[in-house]
């Protein structure tokens, strides 16, 4: 027969924590094999002697009882049945649980009583509890973002569409899209976008949509929706350069009807070039005045192209141009050049205005006679010469300083149109222009730029 001191090493090599316990629940002898669990109970002399159910929480005194009643009535060959018992900790913190077993050494004998350590498990349930709570917080979040967005984009006045996948499916459309493409809803799956225009356009559709995807710039078509006859402006920009990005696909009001038409009637017949771009300087419209000082062949061979290829000087123009529109929304008077595709330029003045919804800018370009006052970027000294000027000097000045006087003169603009973008910051217009802060400054001293006070810091 064992003794309790055999019973309870044998328990103690099996098992975290081991008890000998007799049968009214006194602790005899106290063993185990995890020393930090019988740290946190107090184990050894300190548990020896107490009454077992005094060291558990008030709600595990019944499962006590309840083991040591197994170890009773337990028959021969009968598996001992575990309890999950908490036990109160000696200092403050969360209560230590343990997986119990009491099995009894013979008839009339003590108990001895097998212990799991479920502090690691009770670890993890607690992790994937709060991650649950993390999860579902989340998921609130996340719902009540996607109900904000639903209503936005169901409240937009414009007809809009989302397009997902290579063939540019409709994902989602909002309701004034829904009514200008004669759709309901996505119940009967999503289709292609192309099948929402009329069978002509279809290509070309298709094409802005590869076009928008392959350089992330906003394309822009006339199409009529499949089934009727006023054409709609499309305007189609997606969200990435990948064959299968998401696509946004936005329809304008029906062109050259009511107003529209008697607007871009006016914008045809007036003797100033005109023309309106996106965000980005892209042109969405051009009149004609605009291509005949552009020596393009109509002003629809002007469309999707970048205002920079004939307004301004090699594009420093444009920037600061933009950079005013966006700090002030209007801009008068500035004086610049026109490029012809034929090699004409032309000095020309430029007003300006910022669409007040932020969708673009109108730019009116009336041509000047002779130079027209000098901007900022021209301020103190001539931006450079015009092709006449130039052909007059040949034969008189060599060509190394007609070259060398155009170079200073172009940095000298392009440092002046850094200062204004920046605010006079000369470190970020060093940075711009991709000058160290010494280059420029010895730069600015060599173009009379530096302050009145003589100050050449940034």
């Amino acid at each position: 027969m064992l003794t309790d001191q055999d019973a309870l090493r044998l328990a103690a090599d099996s098992c975290d924590l081991a008890l000998v316990v007799d049968r009214t629940g006194t602790i005899r002898e106290v063993a185990g094999g995890n020393p930090e669990l019988l740290a946190a109970l107090g184990a050894g002399g300190q548990l020896a002697g107490k009454n077992w159910v005094d060291l558990v929480v008030p709600d595990g005194r019944p499962k006590i009882a309840a083991l040591l009643a197994d170890a009773e009535e337990r028959k021969a060959g009968k598996p001992a049945r575990w309890r999950h018992v908490n036990y109160s900790p000696r200092t403050r913190g969360p209560d230590i649980p343990v997986l119990h077993a009491a099995v009894p050494l013979h008839a009339g004998g003590p108990i001895v009583v097998f212990g799991r350590d479920l502090r690691t498990v009770a670890a993890l349930q607690q992790r994937l509890t709060d991650a649950q709570f993390s999860f579902e917080a989340e998921m609130a979040r996340v719902r009540e973002a996607e109900q904000r967005y639903r209503a936005l984009f169901q409240a937009l006045p414009e007809p809009t569409l989302i397009l997902d996948g290579r063939d540019a499916r409709v994902a989602d459309a909002n309701l004034a899209a829904q009514a200008a493409f004669d759709i309901s809803g996505l119940r009967g799956g999503a289709r292609p976008a192309t099948d929402l225009v009329a069978p002509a356009a279809r290509k070309a559709l298709e094409l802005a949509i590869s076009a928008a995807r392959s350089s992330r710039r906003e394309e822009s078509l006339d199409a009529a929706p499949a089934g009727r006859k006023a054409p709609l402006r499309l305007s189609v920009m997606s969200a990435g350069q990948a064959a299968d990005a998401p696509v946004f696909l936005r329809a304008a009001s029906p062109i050259r009807e009511g107003g529209m038409a008697v607007a871009d009637a006016l914008a045809e017949l007036a003797p100033d070039a005109m023309v309106a771009t996106g965000p980005d300087g892209g042109i969405r419209y051009a009149n004609r005045a605009f291509a005949e000082m552009a020596q393009i062949g109509g002003s629809e061979h002007a469309a999707g192209e970048p205002v920079e290829r004939w307004l301004g000087r090699d594009g420093v123009d444009i920037d600061v141009l933009l950079a005013n529109l966006r700090q002030r929304g209007a801009v008068r008077h500035y004086g610049t050049v026109m490029r012809g595709e034929r090699g004409a330029m032309r000095d020309v003045e430029v007003n300006a205005l910022a669409r007040a919804d932020g969708t673009g800018h109108v730019f009116v370009v009336r041509a000047v006679e002779g130079r027209i006052a000098p901007t900022h970027a021209e301020r103190g000294r001539d931006a450079g010469r015009t092709p006449a000027q130039l052909a007059e000097l040949i034969g008189r000045v060599s060509l190394k300083d007609l070259v060398r006087e155009s170079t200073d003169a172009i940095e000298r603009m392009c440092i002046e149109a850094a200062l204004e973008l920046t605010g006079d910051n000369r470190a970020s217009a060093a940075e711009m222009l991709g000058l160290s802060r010494q280059s420029l400054y010895v730069k600015l001293r060599r173009f009379d730029l530096v302050g009145a006070d003589g100050r050449d810091d940034g």
